[in-house]
């Protein structure tokens, strides 16, 4: 779904200059959702899902127009500096919500367990609304316009049309798409991994859960350090090999939870840092 829509949106975003309110109903789409998931019941699994359907949708959908902000906040100089920084207050965010979460289940049993989705929610809306203040909404004077839906295909036409021209950026996101998609089976598929072949209980699980969004927040400014020092795209050669020799580790020698630590441990040092170099070296090669 996301997929699908973020093309078109975008498209229609940009011809209307309302990308700050389009990222608004994603947010509150997924902020919905979470609040949706206190009543998950097994029983009735496939309501259950559709709130978590809508939060996934809130939270990538928003994703995407969240990015597209950042040349438009910070000279091209800034961007490696201040996409870390944007990932490393999102991992502290994330850190300081789960410990609160664990908290209450701990002083208050699993009675508390739905009403964790419940602070998920409000959390995500609060802290959102300093960012929807300080965001400039329509920059560019754009002017609404009518037929918008056609307006926003004619916007991505000219934006194809755009990209055949500039081989590095065609280059560049062929190359994210595969990356990305690593990434992403790697972060979502490891506490799997580490359940069903370390056999790890939950409290362990959780530790590295934890372990990882901590490290990843010295990883998204040393990262960006080192760009600074090597250029963009060497450091993110370097990052790659560090994944893919993490991926070699994890498969031949992790057999115990502290070898599975030492993994999650590397991958949360890369994680922040890989993602928001990412995000800046793409927005320094945009026209």
């Amino acid at each position: 779904v996301v997929i699908t829509l973020s093309p078109i949106l975008s498209g229609m975003a940009d011809v209307s200059g309302r990308k700050l309110q389009l990222m608004k109903v994603f947010c509150y789409a997924g902020s919905l959702g979470c609040l949706g998931l206190y009543a998950f019941d097994p029983e009735h699994l496939e309501w259950s899902m559709s709130a978590l359907f809508l939060a996934n949708i809130g939270f990538w959908g928003s994703l995407g127009f969240y990015n597209a902000f950042l040349p438009e906040i910070a000279p091209p100089e800034e961007h490696d500096k201040l996409s870390a920084t944007g990932f490393a207050m999102g991992y502290i965010g994330s850190v300081l919500l789960l410990v609160i979460c664990l908290a209450l289940i701990l002083i208050a049993g699993d009675f508390m367990t739905p009403w964790t989705f419940v602070l998920v929610g409000i959390w995500w809306f609060a802290w959102a609304q300093p960012t929807f203040r300080k965001l400039p909404s329509n920059p560019s004077k754009v002017p609404l316009q009518h037929k918008l839906i056609a307006n926003g295909f004619k916007e991505l036409r000219q934006v194809a049309r755009e990209l055949s021209g500039r081989k590095e950026l065609v280059r560049y996101l062929w190359a994210f798409f595969i990356l990305s998609m690593s990434l992403q089976t790697i972060m979502l598929m490891a506490s799997s991994f580490g359940i069903k072949e370390v056999l790890l209980k939950d409290n362990e699980l959780i530790v590295a859960i934890i372990a990882v969004q901590v490290l990843a927040i010295p990883g998204a400014f040393f990262v960006s350090w080192a760009s600074s020092k090597l250029g963009n795209i060497p450091t993110l050669i370097g990052c790659i090999l560090v994944w893919s020799l993490v991926c070699v580790y994890t498969y031949y020698f992790v057999q115990d939870v502290n070898g599975f630590y030492l993994a999650a441990g590397i991958i949360g040092f890369l994680m922040g840092g890989t993602q928001s170099l990412n995000r800046s070296t793409y927005s320094k090669m945009l026209p």
